[in-house]
């Protein structure tokens, strides 16, 4: 569902909670590939208030609760209506007793984590959230991780989902009856997982990362249109392909969170000659392309400096002729 409110808002499902068409990803907050320093990260978060975000995602793993606790430092001052908050659950924190590595952030707090998924997991995670944070009540709580990409065997994703259905889900539904949250979110970047997610019959929008990008449009092979006659919003998570669409495809431009093979540069090179022939940014047109299907309400970008909510913030407002979308196609480098 892709009901418009005033001001370009668009709302989750049949909820009530209204969502700009430009979200801020809280991914860089968490350390991701680089340490950002505590007042560049408020900076950030300052820049995208004042541009007029008002819709902020973030999750207890982006840098074990660093993200959401740089975030909550920021968010807690302001009104509560001014904005709209999204954490995720499906992850414990624990002491870990030494400060260590975490893949790709760097110099995370001392913890670790562990996948849960069953009621009292979620109300745990629910109410650590809500610390780290500071606020006693969170908009949009996402089902977050449970596919391959993250538990890498399928009985694993089956035992994590069967705690979901028997007790997780109880749960957010108790959080959302009682006011402690207002919407109910899964994230994947697995198209046979958002399938099982609609199943549930309970969930207000998918958050869909990396598979409905200028790059990769998979999810358009009907799920979109599944998710819109149930009436389950759609947000866009990575709209950059977690970066190459942000850079100039050199060979060392990050794809899906690894190196770009040879093949994708080519692509992308493809998709920028055709942007330039329009006189339109690439990085506009990766920003406003999931736009185009009236299932998505919403794309969050990563945001890890001042620079980087200006540019996106103008990215994101560029006009773009409709010439460009029609070349594109033609090209078949979109569907």
């Amino acid at each position: 569902m892709s009901a418009r409110g005033s001001g370009g808002q668009r709302w989750l499902g049949a909820t009530d909670v209204a969502v700009g068409s430009l979200g801020f990803g809280t991914v860089p907050l968490g350390n991701l590939y680089r340490a950002l320093a505590e007042r560049e990260a408020a900076v950030t978060v300052e820049a995208g208030v004042a541009a007029g975000i008002r819709y902020f995602d973030t999750a207890p793993f982006y840098g074990l609760g660093l993200s959401e606790r740089r975030l909550g430092l920021y968010l807690r001052a302001l009104p509560r209506e001014h904005f709209v908050l999204s954490t995720k659950i499906g992850r414990t924190l624990k002491p870990a007793g030494t400060r260590g590595g975490s893949g790709i952030f760097a110099d995370p707090p001392p913890f670790v984590e562990s996948f849960d998924f069953s009621y009292p997991g979620v109300m745990r995670q629910f109410e650590d959230s809500l610390q780290r944070l500071g606020v006693d009540r969170i908009d949009c709580l996402v089902i977050h991780d449970l596919g391959l990409w993250h538990m890498k065997e399928a009985e694993v994703v089956d035992h994590h989902f069967r705690s979901l259905e028997q007790g997780g889900l109880k749960a957010l539904l108790e959080l959302k009856r009682n006011g402690h949250i207002r919407a109910i979110g899964a994230g994947a970047n697995e198209l046979t997982l958002c399938d099982r997610f609609l199943s549930l019959g309970e969930i207000d929008f998918i958050l869909l990362a990396l598979r409905y990008t200028l790059l990769d449009q998979s999810a358009d092979q009907g799920f979109l249109e599944n998710a819109r006659s149930r009436k389950v919003s759609v947000v866009v998570g990575a709209p950059f392909q977690s970066g190459i669409l942000a850079t100039d495809a050199g060979q060392q431009a990050r794809y899906n969170y690894g190196d770009a093979p040879p093949g994708v540069v080519a692509k992308v090179m493809r998709l920028k000659a055709v942007c330039q022939e329009h006189e339109v940014p690439l990085k506009a047109a990766a920003l406003q392309f999931p736009l185009q299907n009236p299932a998505v309400v919403s794309v969050l970008a990563g945001m890890g400096s001042k620079s980087e909510v200006l540019e996106n913030v103008a990215m994101a407002t560029f006009d773009i002729p409709s010439a460009l979308w029609g070349a594109l196609r033609r090209e078949g480098l979109t569907q």
